[in-house]
């Protein structure tokens, strides 16, 4: 979200369509996991985005589960992406709400 790049053991992977959310069958897919600063819910931008559903929502931090994580694109430090099928990003050109 923030550019930072994690080193020191103080981030953490977050699931994008969390498995309470009915992401389960998503859990491994690399456009549903990224890394967050923040360790829990409660700091940094993990925090943020747990903090802030709606709006993580609106920036593609949090996807719902009738969605697929592929196909919403995330609002990070680099502009608007789209992470693909085996890790990577892609810019994304269309609208975003």
């Amino acid at each position: 979200m923030c550019g930072i790049y994690i080193t020191d053991g103080n981030g953490a992977v977050h699931h994008r369509t969390p498995k309470g959310m009915g992401g389960s069958a998503l859990l491994e897919s690399p456009a549903n996991l990224v890394t967050l600063c923040g360790r829990g819910n409660a700091d940094l931008d993990h925090g943020k985005v747990h903090g802030n559903p709606q709006w993580a929502r609106n920036h593609g931090w949090l996807v719902s589960r009738h969605l697929d994580p592929a196909e919403v694109p995330v609002d990070t430090y680099r502009g608007w992406i789209l992470y693909d099928a085996t890790g990577g990003w892609i810019p994304y050109l269309g609208e975003t709400g």
